[in-house]
């Protein structure tokens, strides 16, 4: 019941944010990532969004130097997968992945899990989330 209650409080956190007027684009995408960085329990996490027809852009993220990081679609990486399959992608330990088969630099631990952002059917991007403190896997819930 309190990870219910958990779920539905950053929920509402997420709308609010979304619907505030006060906040830039930019700094609304940030105030989310946070909120779902607290509530899985992990250590990074970005948004990446559509940019035309070529390729995604880091545009939140809790490290910043990430952000404007540009990522063609042609690349073989998780983010360009969850793009073309339009469904989310969980990797518990990238080094067994019959997906991928390299660790990316920046990811640190094994297990990471990515979810497409759609609108009308399309995906317009990605939302990103690794380095689970605690045991390096992500549960069902």
């Amino acid at each position: 019941m309190a990870d219910d209650k958990r779920l539905l409080q950053v929920l509402t956190t997420i709308n609010s944010i979304s619907f505030n007027k006060n906040r830039d684009f930019g700094e609304k995408l940030q105030r989310i990532i946070q909120e779902i960085v607290g509530c899985m329990a992990v250590n990074s996490g970005s948004i990446l969004l559509l940019k035309g027809t070529k390729g995604l852009e880091v545009v939140a993220s809790t490290n910043d130097e990430l952000i404007g990081v540009k990522q063609p679609l042609g690349e073989d990486s998780p983010s360009t997968w969850v793009v073309k399959n339009r469904t989310s992608l969980y990797v518990d330990n990238i080094s067994k992945s019959d997906i991928f088969y390299t660790k990316f630099d920046h990811y640190e631990k094994l297990a990471f899990l990515l979810s497409p952002i759609l609108s009308n059917g399309k995906a317009i991007g990605v939302i990103t989330v690794t380095e689970k403190i605690g045991e390096d896997l992500f549960t069902q819930e």
